[in-house]
This record gives structure tokens, sequence and C-alpha cells, in this order.
């Protein structure tokens, strides 16, 4: 199923249920907000290892759900602020790209020998 399909099918499930009169811009975003909040709380004080194990596991469901709801209420403020899932694919690309070109991969460490002189500041020199 393509974006557009899911928006139409979100469309009407809000409006069989007459939802739109509280998917306010604030609400909705104040909503994303929340539901981040509770994917965060998921991983709260657990190490990498532990969350490798939770996503292996029967809580798998638990944070596709979470994460699931984050998109859904995305979605909606998307469909609030009139975002095109056309442009949304555009805007999304255009900053990977962006990203990509803004990207050193092959940067130096820095060291004193590759930071301008006026950087150094030199802690043994008295004055």
């Amino acid at each position: 199923m393509d974006i557009k399909k899911i928006m139409e099918k979100l469309i009407e499930f809000r409006d069989d249920r007459d939802f739109k009169r509280f998917h306010t811009t604030k609400n909705l975003t104040m909503s994303i907000c929340i539901q981040a909040a509770k994917l965060l709380e998921t991983f709260q004080w657990r190490d990498d290892e532990k969350i490798k194990k939770m996503v292996n596991s029967e809580k798998k469901t638990e944070i596709e759900e979470k994460v699931a709801d984050i998109m859904i209420y995305l979605m909606y403020l998307c469909n609030n602020l009139e975002i095109s899932s056309d442009r949304m694919e555009a805007t999304i690309y255009t900053r990977i790209i962006k990203e990509s070109s803004n990207m050193q991969l092959t940067r130096q460490p820095e060291t004193p020998e590759n930071i301008p002189k006026a950087q150094i500041y030199n802690f043994n020199k008295e004055e």
C-alpha cells in the first residue's frame, strides 16, 4: 500500500468517527510528541544489548505500534497543513541529497597539525 492509499484510509477512518474536530494542528503536534515520548520510554535506561533483545522479542509488536501511531499523527498533520504525499516525498528526497552532500566522509580528525593556528591556544605559554 502506498502513502496516498494509507492517507485515504486514515481520512476515511477519521471522518467516519467525526474525529476531524479534534485534529487541530496543535493537537496533532502534541500527539506526535506524546507518542514519541511513549516510544522513548520503551528504551529508557536500557543499553544497546537490551534494546536489541527487545526488538527481537514479543516487544517488537509494541514498538511497531508506537512507531505506527507517530506516523499516523504525522500523516494527519500533513493533511492539515496541506502537504501532499508527493510534496513530502520530494522534500524527503531533497533532504537526503542535501545531507549527503554536506557530509564529509573523509573528514580528518582534528589534530594540532590540521587545526588553523588561530584556533590553538597554547596553555604552556606564559604571558
